[in-house]
């Protein structure tokens, strides 16, 4: 099962330090590679003076920006596109359901959930595949704590 799963580390070069000091600093998002690999995803926040703090960061009021995923070419590709929903959650609750830049406005925990429906599995999913379409996680991005 461990494999179905990944640790997506925010790092700036491939080296071992860069992997613990993004390890560190909580930059990272759990992803479900068993629907696929994604491709595009990020969530962060740009301060006034334009600053960019990453997940993780505990961080100024200023702009949260969502990225929405695809697929990346390496993930398995059937006829149909998969079905990619994006919620933007503020301490908890709904806050956001597209990608896009948004206000941080006051003391706050954000984060983002990508779901999928892997329509794009679909001929590969056995006899009855009909039962494994639905709505799965596929990316839960770490927080970013605004204004602590």
């Amino acid at each position: 099962m461990l494999r179905w799963f990944s640790n997506w580390l925010l790092v700036e070069e491939d080296s071992m330090a860069a992997y613990e000091a993004a390890l560190r600093a909580h930059r990272m998002a759990l992803v479900f590679e068993i629907l696929g690999t994604p491709s595009g995803f990020d969530f962060y926040l740009e301060d006034p003076s334009g600053n960019r703090w990453e997940m993780g960061s505990d961080a100024p009021l200023g702009q949260i920006t969502a990225r929405c995923p695809i697929l990346a070419d390496i993930s398995p590709h059937g006829a149909a596109d998969p079905e990619i929903t994006v919620q933007l959650y503020r301490n908890g609750e709904l806050w956001q359901s597209e990608c896009g830049s948004f206000e941080a406005s006051g003391p706050a925990v954000y984060r983002m959930k990508v779901s999928m429906v892997p329509h794009h599995l679909i001929e590969f999913l056995g006899e009855d595949p009909e039962q494994w379409i639905r709505s799965y996680p596929w990316i839960y991005s770490n927080a970013i704590r605004v204004g602590y």
